[in-house]
């Protein structure tokens, strides 16, 4: 089952994808040591090097009608969820998971969230967007401007996308320097950009998952899966 498969890997030359048991819809990894992911409505973490002990986390107290997505830095895990009236709300917590649970609202439909070095950046299905400065406690959300390009991926420094011809784009984590186009795809149109310290990774229209080093474009082998859900983080590729 390509889609529940969970699958990581280091980032080496050579990339030899292993699976790990469970059933997760997106998995994150941070440099706390653990990787989390969600399931319908419940969150998983596992200690590196993960064999498939996952952890459900307690969230009993907090009425979570869907779940939306995972974000992980350094050293907090956020949760985007959404309430049985339609609210849309942030819960975080240690990502060594020795700390407790807390939550904020989120002043607009987001179904996407992305962590910079400074910022917890949300996006809706249109494209809106808004960002949090860390550890976004005090639910300070500023809105952007910038609604052609979808993100699809952060790293500490850069914010990753595609324009509406399937271009793949960079700008940085603060979005103040524009979106600029990524060189070395060629005419290729993606549907994600997956950025990394190392490599940038894109899944094209087809399913097809590529690796650029910043000078060769290569394909990127994935032992027969199609990705759902590829994320990169701490020199570790995980893929749902």
């Amino acid at each position: 089952n390509a889609i529940d498969s969970i699958v990581s890997s280091q980032l080496s030359s050579v990339l030899n994808f292993v699976n790990i048991p469970g059933g997760l819809s997106k998995v994150v990894s941070s440099s706390a040591g653990f990787a989390w992911g969600y399931s319908g409505n419940d969150v998983y973490s596992c200690q590196l090097p993960c064999s498939g002990n996952w952890l459900k986390s307690d969230l009993s107290a907090y009425s979570i009608n869907t779940i939306l997505d995972i974000a992980a830095d350094s050293s907090i895990v956020y949760v985007l969820y959404r309430l049985v009236s339609g609210s849309t709300e942030l819960l975080m917590t240690e990502a060594n998971r020795q700390g407790v649970w807390s939550s904020i609202h989120v002043p607009f439909d987001a179904n996407q969230i992305f962590s910079t070095h400074t910022y917890l950046w949300a996006q809706d299905p249109n494209n809106a967007k808004q960002m949090c400065p860390k550890p976004c406690t005090t639910n300070n959300w500023i809105s952007s401007s910038e609604s052609t390009v979808k993100i699809t991926s952060s790293t500490d420094t850069h914010l990753y996308g595609t324009d509406p011809t399937g271009q793949p784009m960079q700008t940085d984590e603060t979005l103040r320097s524009g979106w600029s186009s990524i060189g070395g795809f060629g005419d290729t149109k993606v549907s994600a950009v997956i950025g990394s310290d190392n490599y940038t990774y894109a899944i094209d229209t087809t399913q097809n998952t590529l690796k650029y080093d910043g000078k060769t474009v290569t394909p990127l082998v994935t032992a027969g899966h199609s990705p759902f859900n590829l994320t990169a983080a701490n020199d570790q590729l995980w893929l749902s």
